[in-house]
């Protein structure tokens, strides 16, 4: 009979841990690996060439990324299969497109 209580008790005990992790994972979020109530957008349509006015042939740059650098700094950096494309960026504000700033970079 000895045996038996023990496993008995073993068991009540998985049960239990169970059943707290259980519980956690319920009422803690973040345990579950969800971390905010954020959800994704849906992805926006692909835009055909005509829509994009791509007229520029080889000189269009493409692969372009955008990263924030240090304080009140963003890093550019693009590809082109035309190496005498320069690596120029031009910017300007939404509110305020006259406001135009040109950006010299180097090329690595």
């Amino acid at each position: 009979m000895a045996g038996w209580s023990g496993r008995i008790i073993r068991h009540s005990r998985i049960l239990q841990e169970r059943a707290m992790t259980t519980l956690l994972l319920t009422l803690l979020p973040s345990a579950s690996g969800q971390t905010s109530d954020y959800r994704r957008p849906p992805s926006s349509r692909v835009l055909s060439l005509e829509e994009l006015g791509m007229t520029c042939g080889a000189g269009c740059s493409e692969q372009i990324h955008i990263a924030l650098g240090g304080e009140n700094e963003m890093v550019v950096s693009f590809a082109t299969q035309d190496v005498s494309v320069p690596a120029v960026v031009t910017y300007w504000p939404e509110t305020i497109p006259s406001q135009v700033t040109v950006a010299n970079g180097t090329r690595d």
